[in-house]
């Protein structure tokens, strides 16, 4: 699943948030688990828009173009953040998605390659998403709180009988080998 939210003044919220993922497939579900599903994911999940993963790529291409600034959480490509050479350079989009543009490269096109394309292209400036994140986990409400004290308790008291099974297997076993 992908999630952008993209800085929209023009709505009531002041961002759009559209969710990215796989439609349902049975087969894949039999090994995997349940999906959501395309269709009942912006009422599940309160996003303004659930789209095919497949679409994610053009997606992201559009959006960046729109964009001086984005936040993302690591890519691979460590290189993609921060200032990127000559980043002023302005260039037309349709040079940037253009295959006979000197920007084309022949990596299959993924979510760094994409970022990494439109820093040079546009100079949008590419910051890491972690710390914010990581701010935000240190934050916890009081039913936060009580969840994870209560999985807290519940592993705890997994943990207490399967050790005692485990102790009483091994005072059996070490009679019989007496």
């Amino acid at each position: 699943m992908k999630l952008p939210l993209e800085k929209t003044p023009s709505t009531s919220q002041g961002y759009r948030a559209t969710l990215f993922l796989r439609a349902k497939d049975p087969q894949q579900e039999l090994w995997n688990g349940p999906r959501t599903g395309i269709d009942e994911a912006a009422t599940i999940f309160g996003v303004d828009q659930a789209l095919d993963i497949s679409s994610f790529l053009t997606y992201l291409k559009s959006a960046l173009s729109r964009q001086s600034t984005i936040y993302a959480m690591d890519p691979t490509n460590a290189a993609v953040f921060g200032s990127v050479e000559n980043s002023l350079r302005k260039r037309s989009w349709s040079s940037f998605l253009s295959k006979s543009s000197k920007y084309t490269d022949t990596r299959p096109e993924t979510y760094e390659t994409i970022i990494a394309k439109a820093c040079k292209t546009f100079g949008t400036m590419v910051h890491s998403l972690a710390p914010m994140v990581f701010n935000l986990r240190s934050v916890k409400s009081k039913a936060e709180q009580h969840l994870m004290k209560s999985a807290a308790e519940l592993s705890g008291t997994a943990h207490a009988k399967v050790s005692s099974f485990t102790l009483a297997i091994f005072n059996i076993t070490h009679r019989v080998l007496s």
